[in-house]
């Protein structure tokens, strides 16, 4: 009996204990308030431009590049060492002798397909200093190789025909290794699986011995790839919202405070005290695309926001270095529609709780030199399509 009046009383207490956290027209009893996440939009832009940047291809990209992207172009560059020494290739074996790519991605121009040429390196080098390459002095290798206009979901194996003369004759010179470079016709480009993938290049030919006519196959994987970026820096824009991943080109963006735009779940305009306390859900940034050449179709964009350092950025320029802050996780989707965001949820709420001066961001892509992504958003100042501040805000309730 004793042990049956416990048990009731535990309960009763669990009762009451769940009644007391329920408010009456929230009887699900899944908080201890009526205040729920508001939102608001906010157009309130002052201050907005491109400017450029230069970044350092490494030598390890997974992405070789190969074309043009405006006045900046990206020639592949490739080395095979360990050649077979003392060979000889019949001009029969020409069917059997090429260079292998796995092409990820290409864009042919309006008139034109994308076009590749191989070209003979003479120079030595490594994949961080292949931007030392003197390309001016690159040989043309062959005829030009037309790639397929439709390239699939996950890559599409081509075979560049590679001189059986050419061959030849670094055979008789006593050579050794191979540096290949490639470019792609004017206004177009590709990208290419790089060694690092385990699709990488790769060289291919069948042989014979001058003393046993046996007839030997040669296939390796590049040894070291890389590309080399050639054209000027992207300039400073004033009126401009430019993404290019080649060679980079970065937007700033800064809006004017409006503190007003924070109220209770009655209307009422937040007081200081009040607003420092506010738990930013989401802030986001809404872009209007204007010009998108490249993230369709399922091609993935990345935009990373950075808080700027620098006081009284008044006019466009050039941002870098210690003129920037530390960053935040990029924002990783698909283009849906005209539309993306970049989530700034972290800077929102140190500005809402005053920990952090609003002096704008910067909004760059992940994939600066590691692909043609590019992308304009319609500006502030564009009488449509205007950028948007979206904030989810939750308002402090004790």
């Amino acid at each position: 009996m004793e042990r049956t009046i416990q048990i009731f009383m535990l309960l009763f207490c669990l009762f009451l204990a769940l009644t007391a956290c329920t408010k009456k027209d929230n009887l699900t009893g899944d908080n201890f308030s009526d205040v729920r996440p508001q939102t608001f939009f906010y157009d309130g832009f002052d201050l907005g431009f491109s400017f450029g940047d230069s970044v350092a291809v490494k030598g390890n990209e997974k992405v070789l590049l190969c074309g043009h992207s405006g006045e900046v172009e990206a020639v592949t560059v490739l080395h095979f060492n360990t050649l077979p020494k003392d060979f000889t290739i019949p001009e029969s074996y020409q069917d059997t002798t090429w260079v292998q790519l796995s092409i990820i991605r290409s864009n042919k121009s309006l008139r034109n397909s994308t076009v590749l040429q191989l070209y003979s390196i003479e120079q030595h080098w490594l994949e961080d200093a292949a931007q030392e390459l003197d390309l001016s002095a690159m040989t043309p290798i062959g005829e030009t190789f037309t790639l397929p206009d439709s390239i699939g979901s996950q890559g599409t194996i081509v075979k560049l025909p590679l001189s059986v003369e050419f061959l030849n004759q670094l055979s008789t010179a006593g050579k050794d290794s191979l540096s290949i470079g490639i470019k792609a016709a004017d206004g177009t480009w590709c990208e290419i699986d790089s060694r690092s993938t385990g699709k990488g290049p790769r060289i291919s030919f069948k042989y014979e011995k001058p003393e046993s006519k046996q007839m030997l196959t040669f296939d390796m994987l590049a040894a070291r790839d890389s590309y080399v970026v050639t054209g000027a820096q992207s300039t400073i824009q004033a009126d401009k919202w430019v993404i290019n991943n080649l060679h980079p080109s970065r937007i700033y963006v800064h809006w004017l405070n409006d503190w007003n735009l924070f109220k209770d779940m009655e209307g009422n305009t937040l007081d200081e005290a009040q607003r420092k306390r506010v738990t930013i859900n989401k802030a986001e940034l809404i872009f209007h695309l204007k010009e998108n050449p490249y993230y369709k179709a399922g091609v993935p964009y990345s935009l990373k926001p950075i808080w700027v350092e620098k006081d009284s950025v008044e006019v466009a320029m050039q941002l870098t270095g210690s003129d920037l802050g530390s960053g935040t996780l990029p924002t990783t989707g698909f283009v849906k529609g005209d539309s993306l965001v970049v989530d700034i949820t972290p800077f929102m709420q140190g500005y809402a709780n005053g920990k952090k001066i609003n002096k704008g961001l910067i909004i760059k892509s992940e994939q600066e030199m590691q692909s043609f992504g590019q992308m304009e958003f319609y500006h502030f100042t564009s009488p449509s399509n205007k950028p948007k501040l979206r904030v989810v805000y939750t308002v402090p309730w004790l």
